[in-house]
């Protein structure tokens, strides 16, 4: 019996070490540790946001990038480059970042409105200091825009007008000086009188260099009169392999078609060369929200769709 309980006693002493082993250290005293606590991270939800018709269409239902503008820390507002951020404030190309003002984020709208002329670079999805960000091959790009169409040239004090665009990443990281492209979702513009008469521009750009002189080739049906209206609108555009579409409201506006051993259509003078605009198929490109100064531009949110993979 002796010899049992002696092995019952060793059993014992042994589970009372181990208890004593999984017990939480005290907080206090030389020699203790505090205990750690795991910080959790909640789960990024995507909102339910069905996509636009064109964009079904096309395959692209999954939305790969929006801001409501509900939250302004989506914005690097100290210009630190840092991941994790919807949009950036610095600026490539030697600019100055934006400066206080030049963009507010007040109930759910984000109103761009620059004091200095900046080619129209606002906020964009990639920073050029950091070398991070959302760029994208083959989209649909969407944004709810306002603007005051009660405006004359001479209202402006700097050029620089309303513009929701994409971009070249490479050559806005200077990867590529050679040739780059450049898709315009809505931008405005004057006629030569300086008037405004509600002209809504859809652009795509093929730039490239050649014996030290940049050439521009710009598509030709790109000009929409009395389009934008002075109250809210969505501006969408559709890029896939070979074609750009512009829509307004949900309507068709507009389409250019390229091919890399082909003209695009429509050509003229302005793009006759085979080839224009395929190095866009090439390129991964950044969302830009700008304007110019006395003009301000109000987003309401942005959203881009991809194909799911």
């Amino acid at each position: 019996m002796k010899k049992y309980s002696r092995v019952i006693a060793l059993v014992l002493a042994m589970a009372l070490m181990l208890v004593g082993c999984g017990e939480s250290a005290p907080t206090g005293g030389e020699g203790t540790k505090p205990s750690v606590i795991v910080p959790t991270t909640p789960p990024v939800v995507t909102p339910q946001i069905e996509a636009p018709e064109a964009a079904k269409d096309a395959g692209y239902t999954s939305l790969v990038f929006y801001d409501d503008f509900d939250d302004p820390s989506t914005v690097d507002w100290e210009g630190t480059g840092e991941p994790g951020y919807k949009w950036y404030i610095d600026r490539p190309f030697g600019w100055e970042s934006l400066q206080d003002g030049d963009v507010v984020i007040e109930d759910s709208i984000a109103t761009i409105a620059p004091q200095k002329s900046c080619a129209n670079w606002g906020i964009s999805t990639y920073s050029a200091k950091g070398d991070t960000g959302a760029a994208w091959t083959y989209a649909y790009f969407e944004a709810r825009i306002r603007i005051n169409t009660d405006i004359t040239k001479d209202d402006l004090t700097e050029k620089g007008q309303p513009a929701f665009w994409s971009f070249s990443k490479d050559h806005t990281l200077r990867r590529d000086e050679g040739r780059w492209g450049e898709i315009d979702f809505f931008e405005v513009t004057f006629e030569a009188d300086g008037t405004f008469n509600n002209t809504l521009v859809t652009s795509m750009h093929d730039s490239r260099v050649a014996d030290g002189k940049q050439e521009n080739l710009s598509n030709t049906n790109n000009i929409h009169p009395y389009f934008v209206s002075d109250d809210w609108q969505t501006i969408g555009c559709l890029w896939t392999p070979g074609s750009v579409s512009w829509y307004l409201d949900g309507g068709f506006i507009s389409r250019t078609t390229y091919s890399a051993d082909g003209m695009p259509d429509p050509a003229s003078s302005t793009n006759q060369e085979v080839g224009c605009f395929s190095i866009l198929d090439q390129e991964e490109m950044l969302v830009i929200l700008g304007s110019g100064p006395c003009w301000p531009m109000e987003v309401d949110w942005v959203r881009v769709w991809q194909a799911e993979k």
